[in-house]
């Protein structure tokens, strides 16, 4: 296990909130890298991707929130992408910089250091002077953060984006906000994911006047878009996610 923190951050325990925002990385930076390294694989992806952003009339503003792991270099690209597609997008980093390479002491971490509940709680802050309408996405359990705050701002956000799986909101002593779509991308056979919550989530949603889609990829990465997560990675699956999460932020932007 590696446990790291960034320049800037605050002790263990203070659990600050980090925001990290702009847009418009350009493509350059992605195509200098070594045609062997996910550099390169980016930059195809990107390649790939952009003449379906071009036709984008109105870009989004995406929050996103980090897994249970951190706001690795990985998510850090992913934000990049969705910038050099033209989206403005802010990484809202809820744990000040510490980055894990494993889940257990993340975990660990996540949910005995912090506690969930207040996870969401710092999420949904870290948000407040984010202006609407926007787009919250989340990987793992910063999925549960992107619907945590599509909850609590139902009129400011458009759509949620889950990846890895989403989390009932009864759980969060929530409703899904009414009217708002979403999208849950997951491989099939990670061993993180779980089906009856995702269901879940489509019924709360469905209840709610709103749709929420379900993809399977095949695999079994968690982090499967995570270039920095060498033993999750799959670029082809993580290319077709992110031209249908393009797509989305077309249709609710």
């Amino acid at each position: 296990m590696r446990l790291s923190r960034h320049v800037g951050g605050g002790a263990a325990g203070s659990a600050k909130v980090r925001l990290e925002s702009g847009s418009g990385v350009g493509l350059a930076g992605w195509i200098g890298e070594s045609p062997t390294g996910v550099g390169f694989c980016r930059a195809l992806l990107l390649a790939a991707a952009v003449p379906i952003a071009r036709r984008v009339l109105s870009m989004a503003t995406v929050v996103l929130f980090p897994s249970v792991l951190g706001v690795r270099s990985g998510l850090r690209e992913n934000a990049a992408f969705l910038r050099e597609a033209g989206h403005t997008v802010h990484v809202i980093d809820v744990y000040d910089g510490i980055v894990f390479d494993e889940y257990p002491p993340a975990m660990e971490y996540a949910e005995e250091e912090v506690g969930m509940p207040r996870l969401m709680a710092m999420a949904l802050a870290a948000v407040a002077d984010i202006p609407g309408p926007m787009v919250t996405a989340g990987f793992s359990n910063g999925a549960g953060m992107a619907e945590f705050v599509a909850t609590q701002r139902p009129s400011d956000v458009t759509g949620v984006l889950m990846f890895g799986g989403g989390i009932p909101v009864h759980f969060m002593d929530a409703t899904w906000p009414p009217g708002v779509p979403g999208q849950i991308h997951h491989t099939e056979a990670d061993p993180w994911h779980e089906r009856e919550a995702d269901l879940g989530v489509t019924h709360e949603a469905y209840a709610a006047g709103a749709k929420v889609e379900i993809f399977g990829y095949p695999g079994s990465g968690h982090l499967f878009a995570d270039e920095s997560k060498a033993d999750e990675f799959q670029p082809n699956e993580a290319e077709l996610m992110w031209r249908r999460v393009l797509e989305f932020l077309d249709s609710v932007s």
